[in-house]
């Protein structure tokens, strides 16, 4: 169970509804790379030579090994569950984003590989 792949809503303040977004018709964008920044509401990779900063909200979904355990024992210590409790730098991450207004709102993290302990 704790290898499970896991859907996790991260709760994050809000930046934009997912249904303006969506039904906007704003093309959904992915991007491959190493995080290299963190924080509650950000997130920066490197998936090339030019680094590609994220917003993250509470619509933001954090999908990867681990991540559905790691959400429950933070639960059951009724702790926040944030970005930064499941993705750490130098993980490999697949970003499902839209470009809004010059802002990439990253709509999906994909943990590809998580770093080694």
């Amino acid at each position: 169970m704790g290898l499970r792949t896991a859907l996790v809503i991260v709760a994050l303040s809000a930046f934009v509804p997912a249904a303006a977004a969506q039904s906007a018709g704003v093309k959904t964008l992915k991007a491959n790379g190493r995080v290299i920044a963190i924080s509650a509401d950000s997130m920066t990779i490197r998936p090339g030579m030019q680094d590609m900063v994220f917003v993250i909200d509470k619509d933001t979904k954090v999908r990867g090994k681990g991540v559905g355990t790691k959400t429950r024992a933070l639960t059951a210590a009724n702790k926040p569950v944030t970005i930064t409790e499941l993705v750490e730098k130098v993980d490999s991450v697949t970003v499902k984003y839209q470009d809004l207004s010059g802002k990439l709102h990253a709509r999906e993290v994909d943990i590809v590989v998580k770093r080694q302990q």
